[in-house]
């Protein structure tokens, strides 16, 4: 008999619009180290990015429209950052979510490996670790840089450590972004294959990103 999961994973972005990449390579690291749960965390005013493109409502329905079609019925919502006035910090949210859920509770945040090596941009990014567990999946412009520490973190520990590990996932190459979506759909080009089904005929029907 399999161990319970008792690791909870979250993943943050803008998701302006969330698209199959950002669904697909955390599916992908949820088979890889058996994760039962993920939950988005859509930020509001992100502090290293430009402010989202379209309102709340409408990233908060394509993120609800796009995890609907995934039969693994894994992805769950927090909008805490969405609605506060702040500009978001990852920092500051985990320290929120460490202090729900207890010092013993294993937790974890998958990032992009692009991501995780510009950390140390990050308000107090290079003290994330002492929140949760780092799961960073693979991107192809940095696919040739393996730091060796990436490899001490094996998946069994995840789920009996709270915090402290860096577990890197070589999860599939998904060569898609939020900004050439958004840039594809200024110029009237086609995104079949890049979004949900529903998502693509949502912003067909509200005109986002014209």
């Amino acid at each position: 008999m399999k161990k319970k999961s008792t690791l909870i994973a979250f993943y943050g972005g803008t998701f302006d619009p969330i698209h199959n990449g950002h669904l697909q390579s955390a599916i992908a690291m949820a088979k890889l180290i058996r994760l039962k749960k993920i939950i988005l965390l859509p930020n509001g005013t992100p502090s290293h990015r430009p402010k989202p493109k379209t309102s709340i409502e409408d990233r908060i329905n394509m993120i609800q429209l796009a995890i609907s079609e995934i039969p693994e019925n894994i992805f769950k919502i927090d909008d805490r950052e969405l609605y506060d006035l702040e500009p978001s910090r990852t920092f500051n949210t985990f320290k929120h979510i460490r202090h729900e859920y207890g010092q013993k509770k294993p937790l974890g945040f998958i990032l992009g490996q692009d991501s995780f090596l510009n950390l140390h941009n990050w308000y107090r990014g290079l003290e994330l670790i002492q929140l949760c567990n780092l799961l960073v999946c693979a991107r192809s412009k940095y696919m040739h840089y393996y730091p060796i520490k990436l490899y001490k973190s094996m998946p069994y520990m995840l789920h009996n450590i709270p915090y402290g590990l860096i577990y890197y996932a070589l999860t599939p190459i998904w060569n898609i972004s939020s900004s050439i979506i958004r840039w594809r759909y200024h110029f009237g080009m086609s995104c079949k294959g890049l979004l949900a089904s529903s998502v693509q005929k949502y912003i067909d029907k509200k005109k986002l990103y014209q």
